[in-house]
């Protein structure tokens, strides 16, 4: 029904609009400055132990995985 809803409707579905959001941000932030703030952040690695659960998927690996959808 929902998706029957959307077609008529003539809209995409959550994970459609939030994927093209990340890649469209993906793309703001790779044409920032070389040594701003921002590129920093995106490669560094936090020191210290991990928590024993399944390690959280980082913003490179989520925007790849979006890449090829």
């Amino acid at each position: 029904m929902c998706s029957e809803l959307r077609d008529r409707l003539e809209i995409d579905d959550i994970i459609t609009v939030a994927q093209r959001h990340r890649l469209r941000w993906c793309g703001h932030l790779s044409r920032r400055d070389e040594n701003g703030w921002v590129k920093k952040c995106m490669d560094y690695e936090v020191e210290g132990a991990r928590s024993r659960s399944r390690p959280k998927k980082t913003w490179s690996e989520v925007i790849e995985k979006d890449s090829q959808t």
